[in-house]
């Protein structure tokens, strides 16, 4: 399923309560796990392809990917800097366990005093026997 406007995550449990057997879901979100985001398991999605509008923190991304613990292949956009090597390595490992295709796009933003610095610290993170 492909869906053009933005889902917030909250409606995304609810289009799973209308279609329970989705496998494909292709959609704009906000990956927002604020006090009022329920938990729930995706049982059937293997493939969730996602454009990330807002910025959220690790612990936010944590508690978003915990429900998708079936997914074997992800595809993640966004317009700025996601996360570093290590991170998705704890992600995949812990909470993606069966996951076998990463793809990501992302647009990182560093202050020009330090790009060399960060781009090269981001690129290291990435270079890992993982």
């Amino acid at each position: 399923m492909s869906m053009e406007k933005e889902v917030r995550s909250n409606q995304i449990i609810q289009l799973f309560k209308y279609t329970p057997c989705l496998k494909h879901l292709s959609t704009l979100t906000d990956c927002n796990v604020n006090e009022n985001y329920i938990s729930h398991t995706f049982p059937t999605l293997t493939r969730l392809q996602v454009k990330i509008r807002e910025s959220f923190n690790l612990s936010e991304i944590d508690v978003f990917f915990s429900d998708f613990g079936r997914l074997r292949y992800l595809d993640i956009n966004t317009g700025f800097t996601l996360l570093n090597g290590y991170e998705w390595e704890a992600i995949i490992q812990n909470l993606l366990f069966k996951l076998r295709v990463l793809k990501f796009k992302m647009i990182g933003v560093f202050p020009q005093e330090s790009i060399e610095q960060e781009v090269g610290e981001l690129i290291d993170s990435y270079q890992t026997s993982f």
